[in-house]
């Protein structure tokens, strides 16, 4: 037996989402119907984690484990072949039997990207446009305050599988990013970028915590009012969640 790792990305817009869906298009299907096309047969794949519609990924990972040995190289310019635009791999190497794709992931790394200025057209499906920012220091302030083991009850969503909701946050950052557009190279548009990092996410926990990053941005939520969903029981304050489209699995770490 020989098991499979692989490293691969996607535009989620077009996507119902990461885990197969009867009669929907997902990143799933997509990969079962390659390796099918590949080994004659059907091959159940691992998922490193899921996505919902909308969001993309750069560094999400899949194993799976067939009787059949392929060279990597040979493997993912075939696998690369049978697989739509929108997904596209980076790296495939075999390794132990043992490994899962999800069970043994140690952090997963997530970034959303969102913007004051309109989004230039070809941006539109990456970048979410929040507008009337008024309080600019929260963007520094709200990394401090994350980072360290909390209780995410009040930003997770109804469908989260973990048995607690306690998770550990690494880190976070937001950082201030400025580029050309595409078509005129003397036009910068800036953005900024959310990263955080940790040993787990609750169903929509990511989008959910940039949703109470805008509440803050627009002066409709305190940093004291954030900070009091943290570690409670009850949700006294309300957010919306973040859009999809922002959002990216940007990395899935392991101890390897």
């Amino acid at each position: 037996m020989f098991n499979y790792k692989v490293v691969f990305g996607y535009s989620g817009t077009y996507f119902s989402g990461s885990q197969f869906q009867p009669k929907q298009r997902t990143v799933e299907g997509e990969l079962l119907k390659a390796l099918q096309r590949i080994y004659k047969k059907r091959v159940p794949v691992q998922l490193a984690g899921r996505t919902d519609a909308g969001v993309h990924a750069e560094g999400q990972v899949f194993n799976y484990i067939t009787e059949k040995s392929i060279k990597a190289s040979i493997l993912k310019k075939a696998l690369s072949g049978h697989l739509p635009e929108d997904i596209w791999i980076q790296e495939i190497k075999e390794i132990n039997l043992a490994f899962n794709a999800r069970k043994d992931a140690f952090s997963r790394e997530y970034q959303y990207l969102f913007s004051e200025q309109d989004i230039p057209y070809h941006l539109r499906d990456f970048i979410v446009q929040i507008r009337r920012i008024k309080n600019v220091h929260f963007l520094v302030e709200l990394p401090k305050i994350l980072v360290g083991t909390h209780n995410f009850k009040n930003f997770m969503n109804t469908g989260s599988t973990f048995k607690t909701t306690n998770k550990t946050i690494y880190k976070v950052s937001i950082q201030k990013k400025e580029v050309k557009t595409f078509f005129n190279l003397k036009k910068v548009f800036v953005y900024y970028k959310f990263s955080i990092c940790g040993d787990g996410f609750l169903y929509r926990m990511v989008r959910n915590l940039v949703g109470g990053l805008f509440e803050m941005l627009r002066a409709k939520l305190t940093l004291s009012d954030f900070m009091a969903l943290l570690d409670k029981n009850e949700r006294f304050c309300m957010y919306t969640t973040a859009p999809a489209k922002g959002l990216c699995l940007f990395k899935i770490n392991y101890q390897e």
